[in-house]
């Protein structure tokens, strides 16, 4: 590969920052390989369309493995999907996933790639999972358990180094580094990564980083996923609910999103579809995803939208709703519902994921824009592209249209004349032009793999219009049948308001000055041994000059690498220890008395 490809492969994925910020804050991009026997000679035309027959049915099987966990990811739907991409001129499988403020979404998907790859047959699939905030999300969780050699190379040169396979995570360290070596001596190409991964299947296994990444993604697996809670619905909305769980996340993130942007309400064209939004409201039990559950109990409406609202009836405890749901049969709901602690927040729930549903409802369709369908788009476009940008079907003497030509045949022939049978690239989307949206609220289509080639609306509006109704009376649903939110744990309102208080670089800069003050201030008054002195009476006092502290403070801001910050060595603090002073070492012996022990687990080499 030569240089101009390294670096084109190395700054794909900064590049792709670039041009799609909005995108990609709070994102994890996955990409899964086949790690192909390594040939002896030129691949045969065979070989590659063999290799991306073989690509297209794992995107499948990963699809299907991942809209069978019934996870309530944030943005609703069927959650990150899996299509083909090429990087480097190397075709794979790539899934970006906006998990905005569910980390556990993170997590969860890394587990179930991990899962995947022990479990599914053809043992040579490895992922690499990349954060677009902090790059090698793996090596910063697992930190603390890291060979010497990632600290030695830098985080730069770790990109191609650590993959997941077969369960766990493997570290590909670099070659006998020299001591005056370059940078560039340290970089590993995604070629030479995968083929080293080829040539040792299980000597770059890492069993301590595997155990801190195991037990991160046990811990989000083992927390509780959903909160099932009673919500007051228009009874075409909770029939949609009913028979569309997935829709209730799309739906209630769609309100935050808004609520966020101080969007405008929908227009009442789609308000009318939902058959009454102010009559026949029932009471139903939903199975809602903590997070969403949490966002709708906290966010409320834009102020705009309550700008014709009446005053909050403080006597039945009424929580204001936009005035285009201030309905008669609504406020009396409403005051039912605080007759029964279990359903106070029923009616506040229940509007907000009306509101939701009627600005998903204003999704564009991009469906009905296509003269074909998107199956044959994707065949003959889509994927003719990935075969081209990765030489698939070329011969030694053809030229660059000769690769994916293949693929033009078998489809002109029929599936029961082709030589090769393009089941599984049907189903198989291509990632950069099919899973990429450039909808601000959703980062790509919701259900593709669910209800391919049908918009959003218009599987709202089918079942809105089902014929398939709930047969509910008008009983209230019983304590038992809902779940207790002790889990949802209120700040007060000056947490609250700190919290929701956009952060500045003023207010970060009066906060650290306020710190500052404090020492010196504590300096002066003494208050900085007695805290000490409370925290841990064995401890012996000791004092903080403010000289030592500001001007450590200066030289760490002034400092632009590590090795700039030289911490002062007197007397006092001075010991044969490269991270440690004696203050440090004092503490633990002073803690190790107070707990009975000889102060130091420390064992001599």
């Amino acid at each position: 590969m030569s240089d101009s490809h390294l670096d084109d492969e190395s700054g794909s994925l900064l590049e792709q920052a670039l041009n799609h910020e909005s995108h990609l804050v709070n994102t994890v991009i996955v990409d899964v390989f086949i790690l192909t026997p390594p040939p002896q000679h030129m691949p045969s035309i065979a070989e590659d369309v063999d290799h991306l027959l073989a690509l297209a049915k794992l995107a499948v099987a990963l699809n299907q493995y991942t809209l069978a966990q019934s996870y309530p990811w944030i943005s609703g739907g069927d959650g990150p999907v899996f299509g083909a991409h090429t990087t480097g001129g190397i075709a794979h499988l790539r899934a970006s996933h906006h998990y905005a403020a569910s980390v556990a979404d993170e997590w969860f998907l890394i587990g179930l790639v991990m899962q995947f790859t022990l479990n599914y047959h053809d043992k040579n699939i490895v992922a690499s999972c990349w954060d677009c905030d902090d790059g090698q999300v793996l090596l910063v969780q697992s930190a603390h358990e890291l060979p010497t050699w990632v600290d030695d190379v830098g985080p730069e040169n770790c990109l191609h180094r650590c993959w997941i396979r077969n369960g766990g995570v493997h570290l590909n360290p670099p070659r006998a580094m020299k001591t005056h070596a370059s940078k560039n001596a340290t970089k590993l190409s995604l070629s030479e990564a995968l083929s080293s991964l080829r040539s040792s299947s299980t000597s770059l296994y890492d069993s301590n980083v595997s155990a801190v990444i195991q037990e991160t993604v046990r811990r989000t697996q083992t927390n509780s996923r959903f909160h099932t809670s009673a919500v007051a619905l228009p009874r075409s909305a909770a029939n949609l609910f009913y028979h569309r769980p997935d829709l209730i996340g799309a739906a209630a993130y769609a309100f935050q999103y808004h609520v966020n942007e101080q969007s405008p309400l929908p227009n009442e064209d789609a308000s009318t579809l939902l058959a009454g939004t102010c009559h026949d409201w029932i009471v139903i039990t939903i199975p809602v995803g903590r997070t969403h559950y949490a966002m709708l109990r906290t966010l409320e409406y834009s102020p705009h939208w309550m700008a014709k609202a009446p005053a909050i009836d403080s006597a039945t405890n009424y929580s204001n709703v936009p005035p285009i749901y201030s309905s008669i049969e609504v406020k009396r709901l409403n005051q039912t519902m605080q007759t029964a602690e279990h359903l106070h927040h029923a009616v506040p729930l229940g509007v907000k994921l009306v509101i939701g549903l009627e600005y998903l409802l204003k999704l564009p369709d991009a469906a009905r824009s296509l003269t074909v369908s998107m199956t044959e788009r994707r065949i003959l476009q889509h994927w003719v592209q990935i075969a081209r940008d990765c030489g698939s079907g070329k011969t030694d003497h053809g030229n660059d249209n000769d690769a994916g030509k293949w693929i033009q045949e078998a489809w002109t022939a029929g599936p029961n004349r082709s030589d090769h049978n393009l089941e599984h690239l049907c189903k198989c989307l291509v990632f950069e032009k099919e899973l990429m949206s450039e909808d601000l609220l959703f980062h790509q289509p919701l259900t593709p793999v669910s209800h391919p080639e049908t918009s959003v609306p218009t599987q709202i509006r089918k079942e809105l219009h089902s014929a398939e109704r709930l047969k509910i009376g008008d009983s209230l649903p019983c304590a038992s049948k809902v779940d207790a939110d002790d889990w949802l744990k209120f700040p007060n309102d000056d947490e609250l308001q700190l919290m929701t208080e956009p952060v500045s670089a003023t207010r970060a800069l009066d906060t650290m000055r306020q710190g500052v003050t404090s020492l010196l201030k504590g300096q002066i008054e003494g208050s900085g041994n007695e805290t000490r002195q409370h925290i841990h009476p064995q401890l012996p006092a000791t004092s903080i000059s403010p000289d030592v502290a500001l001007g450590l403070l200066h030289m760490t801001l002034k400092a632009k690498k590590l090795d700039d910050i030289q911490c002062p060595r007197s007397s006092e603090y001075a010991v044969d220890d490269a991270y440690f002073t004696k203050e440090d070492f004092d503490m633990e012996a002073a803690i190790g008395k107070e707990n009975g022990g000889n102060g130091s687990d420390k064992e001599d080499d």
